[in-house]
């Protein structure tokens, strides 16, 4: 039962629940678990990092990968900042400005942030059309 400050009211509802979330997360007391969720993390971490460094290569020429990693971070790190639906104005100001860092004048940085941008989301439309009609949702 949940007791409230000096009162008696009992709620037992409310009592049961942050036990039953308690044992939903005993899985994560697993070493083994841990490593291989930090490992999974990583390698996202990683692919992410590659699929920026090809995919903004193609606008600058002398990209590195430790130029597009910083990109990455700073343009998901926009995404906790969120001012418009989608980060829209967030991801190009901050790829403009992540790549301003790395010596690229704003006009390019814009036109491969909008590039970049639209691909990652044709993808990702591409694929949940794809996986509709294979799960068959109406």
């Amino acid at each position: 039962y949940l007791l409230y400050s000096h009162s008696t009211i009992r709620i037992p509802l409310l009592a049961k629940f942050p036990n039953t979330i308690a044992s939903k997360l005993d899985f994560m007391r697993s070493y083994r678990f841990l490593i291989g969720f930090a490992l999974l993390t990583f390698v996202i971490w990683l692919l992410m990092g590659l699929t920026f460094y090809v995919a903004y290569s193609a606008f600058v020429e002398d990209l590195s990968f430790h130029g597009a990693a910083l990109l990455m971070g700073l343009v998901n790190l926009s995404f906790l900042l969120a001012f418009f639906p989608g980060n829209l104005v967030g991801y190009q100001s901050t790829a403009i400005f992540a790549l301003g860092l790395l010596g690229v004048a704003p006009t390019v940085g814009l036109a491969a942030s909008i590039v970049v941008y639209a691909l990652t989301f044709l993808v990702i439309f591409v694929l949940g059309a794809v996986s509709r009609a294979k799960l068959a949702v109406a």
